[in-house]
């Protein structure tokens, strides 16, 4: 990276992407970034530039033709109306974005997956699972997110298998649950509400990582050129029941069978922003040992210290 790395980012107005953003910004062996998405960044620097891509539309990567590398970002999270157009972001435009990135001749690629695409068998086991455990949220497609991770996981793979000498190198990154300083979405707000509502919360784990923790993850695959599939998580997990603690919140609890009707009706009526997708006994749960033990990477926090950490700043 002596020269100066040219890097392209998607997804660079979301809350995560503006921390990969600044990190990238701030980074002397980064010459110049290019930040590609349908809503300007309002970055004033001299090394970010702009393009526009509408990953809900015809996907081309001219604009960083021959760039080092490109990490992206930008996958529909918050749930959709229609899951169709979930699923041409999370799935077709990733595939898409794969080809394109051999075919203006991007160095390497580092696609986002999630704990999710390991699939909801997965959640409420209190077993954490390595890289190399099957993404079973193929078989949740009632869970769009989980199903659509668990798809870009096997894309992933095929690739691997299948690519040939010279082509974009392939990395995934798997996180767990992130939070940071100015982190909102409708999981985080439904964790800070008064009252919580949630299947076996005892029983339901989340791993929180603070999201400089994440960048670092990210940097540490860009400036080693790994490739393959990488857990990024802390050490530890939490419950439900100590989140609701933390916050100080009312916690009932409930079976999955019973809320997760009960979410698909109120998201119809438009009283809540998720449905039964997202009903689960929390999140499954990795082990990052693969990255901790060949990197020099290491999260700065614990779940329990990162969740205090967010909750003390909102």
């Amino acid at each position: 990276m002596s020269e100066g790395l040219r890097l392209a980012i998607t997804g660079g107005t979301g809350d995560f992407g503006r921390s990969m953003l600044t990190w990238a910004v701030e980074n002397d062996d980064i010459k110049e970034v290019t930040v590609l998405g349908r809503r300007p960044v309002k970055v004033a620097h001299p090394k970010v530039r702009e393009a526009f891509l509408d990953l809900s539309n015809h996907v081309d990567l001219d604009a960083v033709a021959g760039y080092d590398a490109l990490i992206h970002l930008a996958y529909c999270v918050e749930e959709p109306r229609d899951k169709r157009r979930a699923y041409q972001v999370n799935v077709v435009a990733t595939r898409t974005l794969l080809a394109e990135a051999n075919r203006v001749g991007i160095g390497h690629l580092i696609l986002t997956s999630s704990a999710n695409a390991l699939g909801v068998a997965a959640c409420g086991t209190g077993k954490r699972l390595p890289e190399n455990s099957y993404p079973a949220g193929d078989q949740n497609p009632d869970h769009y997110y989980f199903y659509h991770k668990a798809l870009l996981e096997h894309l992933a793979n095929w690739y691997w298998t299948h690519s040939g000498e010279g082509g974009t190198k392939l990395a995934v990154a798997r996180p767990c649950y992130i939070v940071g300083e100015h982190f909102d979405n409708s999981g985080l707000q439904a964790f800070l509400a008064k009252t919580v509502v949630y299947p076996e919360p005892a029983r339901s784990f989340y791993q929180f990582l603070w999201d400089t923790d994440l960048v670092d993850a990210y940097a540490t695959i860009l400036t080693e050129g790994l490739t393959g599939i990488y857990n990024i998580a802390p050490t530890d997990q939490t419950t439900v029941k100590e989140i609701a603690s933390m916050n100080g919140a009312r916690l009932i609890g409930g079976p999955v069978r019973l809320l997760k009707p009960g979410a698909d009706l109120a998201f119809r009526l438009h009283l809540s922003p998720f449905s039964g997708h997202w009903v689960t006994r929390g999140d499954p749960l990795l082990d990052s040992r693969l990255l901790r033990t060949t990197t020099a990477w290491k999260p700065s926090a614990s779940s329990a210290e990162a969740l205090q950490r967010y909750l003390i700043r909102t």
